[in-house]
This record gives structure tokens, C-alpha cells and sequence, in this order.
């Protein structure tokens, strides 16, 4: 048996997925269940790296998957070399880690998305319900899939429509990211569309492109030596029985809390959390003194993320600052698994029935692409800049108030004051004189 030294400098990755090369159950690392498991990483920043992987023992995983139960044919969870299981809070350095929990990911043969960013959002009815399944009445998720990877970068509005078409001929959107130096970056959705329950004509559907107003913004990006990125996006159904897991709140499929970007309460309390040398508390009495009392109440239970999106709006447009459009769920760089169902007769579908989030999660906007692969920084960077010139903005506020306070003259109307500046009068004949009372 080899015992593993644990290093000091250990860093943390929230999931981890591996192709499996091959089990030893002799080997042992202190606080961990026996064994562990050898294997490529399959996405993320590690993605290609191979490690060791063991399961740590913790109070609340006593029925996690032990390895001498995954290598055998007859489990569940049985997954043989070449197959790929996912592993939760894993903490290591170099090529040994060990996690919190494991489960089986996909089987060999299994068609998946690797190292891709990819949205998961509940599917909304036109009345602002949920949808779901018939079947068993679980929500309704869509997966929207951005195939980085098959990604074109033009310049010439011709080269872009002609990539459009061939997008629309394979029965996905375009994504589109338009990048100007010293310019903020633009992002579009380009869908084919429908028309009485048929799929609009391709070149008719492509031609959107070559007119107003998509064609003035490529134009101008042409003109300013930009870039335009092209990428294929995918969008499918997140499989009925995924969707029942992540009701019931289990994350062995997905784990949909990864896929919310948090909104902008989310991202404040962070920002405010990263802030140094920064005086957050003015930040914090600012905002609360603006609150209704049911406010203040959820504000004090829950933070940031509490309180109403239109409450922290309008605290900052009274400071006269735009604040940043954050939707509830974005897009995190994943690896996913897709099964598709081809019946004897009809129509193939897909749906996408496991996917793990390697990275930080951002709305469509800020989603990097070759032309652009900062993006995701300045997501975060805008945050800390909102924090910063909030704080000035209010400090500036109460710096002139105390200004105004001085330079309005007082008008103290106390008694004292009045006493002080009456004349001595002592016995004048001005003072009324007593009345005796009167018994009736």
C-alpha cells in the first residue's frame, strides 16, 4: 500500500470529470475510503491532465460510491475503463485529488459535449407559468449549447451570411459576438424561425442578414478592423427524468444552482466579499436606508439575494448609475451528455441527461469566444467597479450634505437663548401684577 502525502498548497475544483484507465483498491490516502481511481480529465483547466483520484470521508457521505463496488458488472454505478465518472469538491495538487462524492457520468460509447459553455433554464409559458412534462410533471428545462469549438471569425459581411446558412442547413441558431477595438462588445441571436408549423426557407431565413439593422452593425464592425465570431448554438430538452432529479433537489445529473449566475444581488454580495480596502458598510446603509420594513426583514434573512431586483435597480438609479442587466441563469463552461432517440418512424430528438459546470457562470453577454476570451474576467471586474464608484458616489453624497448642513444659517428659537437676550426688567411696572384668588 502507498500512503499519498498531502500537500499544503491543495486547490479546489467544484466538479471534476474523468474517463476512467483503471481502479487500484490498494492504494490510500489518510481520512479517504480505500482505493482510487487513474483517469484523464475531461474538460475544465485541467482538461487532458491525467490524476488519481480518491473519495474522502465525511460526515454526510457515508453511502457514497466506493470504488470496489463501481468496478463490478452487476452495480448500478458500474463503470469500466474508457468510462467517465464525476466527482464533487475535489481538492488536490499535481496529479492526486480526492473528493467529496462520485457518481457514474456516462458509459464509453456515450456522445458527449466537452469543454463547451452551456445554459440550463427552466422553459417559461407565454403567461409566465413553468412548463412541464406530461409525463411526469417535472419542470420543463431547456439546454442551449454554444459549440465554441466550431467557431469561424470574419470580417466581411458576405462570409458571415454565407456562415449563417450553412448553420440553419444543420438545424441549429447562430451566435453571434461583434468585437470593435475600444468598443463594448455585441452579441446576437440569429434563429431560422417558423412559419405555419414549417421551418422558414433557408435562403429566405439567411437573408435577415444581409439586411437592416444586422447589416449596419456588421458594417460598422468591418469598418473599425473588428471581428465577428460565429458559433453554432444548439438548444434541446433536458431529458424528463433529469428533470424530475433536479426537482427533487439531487445534483447526481445536474446540479442547476451552478447554471444561475446568482442575479445582481448575487454578484454584489460577491463583489462586496472581494472588496479591500474599500468602505463597504456605507455601501450597505445606503441601500437599506431606501427599503420598505418587509424589505429590510428579507435583507436581513437572506442578503443580497433577498430582496427584489427592482429594489437594488432603483437604488442605484438614484445615484444616477446604470446598474447591469444580470438574468437569473447563464452560461458556465461544462461537459454534458446527450442521448439522442430515433423512432422507426419520425423525427430524431435529443436531450441532454447529465452535465457538470467546470467554470464561473456569466449571462450570453460576457460568454468568451476567440475574439473575445477576456470576457469572462470583465463580467466579474464590471462588479467590483460598480462596488467602487458606489461607494465614492455615496461618500460624495454625505460630504456635501455636511457642506449644505454648514453653510445654512442656524435658527435656535430655544428658551435659554430667549432669556439670554431679554432685558433685565426686575420689579418695572411692566411685569403683570398677581391676582388674589377669590373664595366664591
Amino acid at each position: 500500500m502507498r500512503q499519498w502525502e498531502r500537500s499544503t498548497k491543495e486547490k479546489f475544483h467544484r466538479n471534476l470529470v474523468l474517463r476512467v484507465k483503471q481502479f487500484d483498491l490498494g492504494r490510500e490516502l489518510t481520512g479517504c475510503y480505500p482505493g482510487a481511481v487513474e483517469g484523464d480529465v475531461v474538460g475544465g483547466t485541467m482538461d487532458g491532465k491525467t490524476v488519481w483520484v480518491a473519495i474522502n470521508k465525511t460526515a454526510t457521505n457515508g453511502k457514497v460510491g466506493k470504488f470496489e463496488d463501481i468496478i463490478k458488472p452487476e452495480a448500478r454505478n458500474y463503470t469500466p475503463p474508457n468510462g467517465y465518472l464525476a466527482f464533487n469538491s475535489v481538492r488536490g495538487n499535481n496529479h492526486e485529488f480526492k473528493a467529496n462524492w462520485v457518481n457514474k457520468f456516462a458509459d464509453p460509447d456515450s456522445e458527449l459535449k466537452v469543454g463547451v459553455p452551456i445554459q440550463i433554464a427552466p422553459v417559461m409559458e407565454m403567461g409566465g407559468g413553468i412548463k412541464r412534462f406530461k409525463s411526469n410533471n417535472a419542470t420543463m428545462y431547456r439546454a442551449f449549447i454554444l459549440n465554441t469549438h466550431e467557431t469561424n471569425t470574419f470580417q466581411q459581411p458576405t462570409d458571415v451570411h454565407k456562415a449563417v446558412s450553412e448553420i440553419f442547413a444543420e438545424g441549429q441558431a447562430a451566435f453571434l459576438t461583434m468585437v470593435a477595438p475600444n468598443e463594448p462588445r455585441e452579441t446576437m441571436v440569429l434563429w431560422r424561425g417558423w412559419r405555419d408549423g414549417q421551418p422558414i426557407p433557408l435562403d429566405e431565413a439567411a437573408l435577415k442578414v444581409m439586411a437592416d439593422p444586422i447589416l449596419s452593425k456588421l458594417e460598422n464592425i468591418q469598418q473599425r478592423d473588428g471581428k465577428i465570431d460565429v458559433v453554432p448554438l444548439e438548444s434541446m430538452f433536458v431529458s424528463p427524468g433529469t428533470a424530475e432529479s433536479i426537482d427533487k433537489g439531487l445534483f447526481a445529473n445536474i446540479a442547476i444552482r451552478d447554471y444561475s449566475t446568482g442575479g445582481i444581488g448575487g454578484r454584489i454580495e460577491a463583489a462586496l466579499k472581494n472588496s479591500r480596502n474599500l468602505n463597504t458598510s456605507d455601501f450597505e446603509k445606503g441601500f437599506l436606508a431606501g427599503l420598505d420594513k418587509n424589505a429590510k426583514g428579507a435583507f436581513a434573512q437572506y442578503g443580497w439575494k433577498g430582496v427584489w431586483t427592482s429594489d437594488i435597480v432603483k437604488f442605484f438609479q438614484d445615484l444616477e448609475i446604470e446598474p447591469p442587466k444580470v438574468p437569473t441563469f447563464g452560461y458556465s463552461l461544462s461537459t454534458a451528455v446527450i442521448k439522442r432517440y430515433k423512432p422507426e418512424e419520425g423525427v430524431e430528438s435529443c436531450f441532454l441527461t447529465k452535465a457538470r459546470s467546470l467554470g464561473s457562470t456569466v449571462s450570453r453577454d460576457f460568454v468568451p469566444t476567440p475574439s473575445d476570451k477576456e470576457s469572462i474576467e470583465r463580467f466579474f471586474n464590471g462588479f467590483r467597479t460598480l462596488v467602487s464608484q458606489t461607494i465614492t458616489c455615496l461618500e460624495n453624497r454625505k460630504s456635501l450634505e455636511k457642506e449644505v448642513s454648514r453653510s445654512e444659517p442656524t435658527n435656535d428659537n430655544s428658551l435659554a437663548k430667549v432669556f439670554d437676550n431679554t432685558t433685565d426688567i426686575g420689579d418695572s411696572d411692566l411685569l403683570p401684577q398677581k391676582t388674589p384668588c377669590v373664595s366664591i
